[in-house]
């Protein structure tokens, strides 16, 4: 039984003021930090996180201020002896979407050493009290990536953060998400069988599964490794009509590859559909049968020709079979207890956001692997290694941060793609008072010795970075 989901988007009023007060206070400190280490610093120019208070004992949707969603089935929670924690969870998030805010966090997007292109990074921690949790050993989360405007139907994969020594977040794509072809069905309807009078409100069932609607199993059955050529049907539709038997009998298959204008008109391409597509729908359960109204006979089963459009896209597995989210999703949302409307608004969701079932806490981030075309090589930044230098490059074509290593007296960026257009951004230390430095170029073999520091605000920094 799946228990009243609860929508939780308040956070502690302490929190809202720090965060409307951030330009001040970090201002302050960049002003008055004659005494700083630099990781100190960082600490304290950090992301200003939310906390979300849900109840451990309820399904539970929250939502961070910049657009994030979280979704966590009851009893995800407990303390580290593995007893269930008391009273309220706070969900602390931080949320990091823009470059800036990536910054001030210390992160990049690289995973040994492999440029990923990011649509954002957050930091999830639950607590009760000031004891931290952890998951329950099987359980996982939803989380949603609100999507930007650029490049909306890129494929992404979910990636969990390792710190290293270096302090630097080393990427690991979570395998259990990797994007998959997954095939959804659309529009299942009859043709009307012209022998009848009249016909009955029918929808479509298993005769053996009255529990399972026929939309339901063919996303959850349709098996992506048994495609011939998966990569090449992705954000493609197909037309597909079969012949329903007055035994529920599925027969005369056919499958076609089309397209449709922006007025809906439809065009045969001439392509041939993977074989899969005949193997797959013939192989599905017993339907029951159409029954249609007669004078003579009055209700009889009849034999009636279906059609139906069944639309391929990349999708991350795990959540769709989450029953506790689709049914918190289509509540919240759509007020629905429909399949049909189930499936199509979780698609809706698709559109707006980045949706994955996550199994860890700490930072995630939402990336793709950027295939930067060109020469790799070793780019050099100059620096003086006794003002503690933390330098990264950040790459104009994509929203890529790199790491280097310091080796001597430069910054030393591994396998970085030649002929990009890059900041180079650089925090360093003059008698322990941040400075920063912004310098723009193109990456090549030369070492560049042109950093100019200079006091610096917050909102310096998010002018710089966050604007194209």
């Amino acid at each position: 039984m799946i228990l009243p989901m609860t929508l939780n988007q308040g956070r502690h009023a302490n929190n809202k003021c720090l965060y409307s007060l951030l330009p001040v206070i970090l201002i302050s400190v960049l002003l008055s930090c004659n005494a700083v280490e630099q990781k100190t610093f960082l600490q304290q120019v950090a992301v200003v996180p939310d906390t979300l208070q849900i109840d451990n004992a309820y399904d539970t949707l929250v939502t961070g201020a910049k657009g994030t969603k979280l979704f966590f089935e009851k009893s995800s929670f407990v303390l580290p002896d593995g007893s269930v924690p008391k009273g309220k969870v706070s969900i602390v998030l931080k949320e990091c979407y823009g470059l800036a805010d990536m910054m001030r966090e210390n992160l990049s997007t690289t995973q040994n050493g492999q440029l990923l292109q990011t649509r954002g990074m957050v930091h999830v921690a639950a607590f009760a009290g000031e004891q931290e949790l952890q998951l329950k050993k099987g359980k996982k989360f939803v989380i949603h990536f609100p999507k930007d405007t650029a490049d909306r139907k890129q494929p992404m994969n979910l990636f969990y953060g390792q710190t290293g020594a270096d302090g630097n977040i080393n990427w690991q794509v979570d395998s259990a998400t990797l994007l998959r072809p997954t095939a959804f069905l659309r529009n299942l309807m009859y043709t009307i069988w012209q022998e009848c009078d009249s016909t009955w409100p029918e929808t479509f069932s298993f005769k053996s599964k009255k529990d399972t609607s026929v939309f339901d199993y063919f996303y959850k059955h349709f098996d992506n490794t048994k495609l011939k050529a998966a990569n090449d049907i992705i954000n493609k539709t197909f037309d597909a009509s079969f012949t329903l038997t007055k035994q529920g009998k599925i027969t005369n298959i056919k499958v076609e590859e089309v397209v449709y204008d922006n007025k809906r008109n439809r065009q045969v391409l001439p392509t041939k559909p993977d074989p899969y597509f005949y193997e797959y729908i013939s192989e599905l359960p017993e339907i029951e049968p159409f029954w249609g109204m007669t004078r003579r006979s009055g209700a009889v089963p009849v034999e009636v020709g279906c059609n139906f459009h069944i639309e391929i896209g990349l999708y991350p597995p795990g959540y769709q079979d989450m029953e506790s989210y689709r049914q918190a999703f289509y509540q919240k949302y759509t007020g629905s207890v429909d399949s049909t409307t189930t499936i199509n608004s979780m698609n809706e969701a698709e559109l707006n956001w980045y949706v994955f079932s996550a199994s860890r806490l700490g930072w995630i981030n939402c990336d793709y692997f950027w295939e930067a075309p060109g020469e790799k090589i070793n780019y050099a930044v100059k620096v003086d290694p006794a003002a503690k230098p933390n330098v990264r490059l950040i790459f104009r074509q994509a929203k890529s941060i790199m790491a280097g290593t310091l080796e001597g007296d430069r910054y030393v960026f591994k396998e970085v793609p030649a002929g990009q257009d890059i900041k180079i951004v650089a925090i360093s230390f003059k008698d322990s008072k941040p400075m920063l430095a912004i310098s723009e170029t193109r990456t090549g073999k030369q070492l560049f010795d042109q950093l100019k520091y200079k006091d610096f605000t917050i909102a310096e920094l998010e002018k710089q970075l966050n604007v194209p």
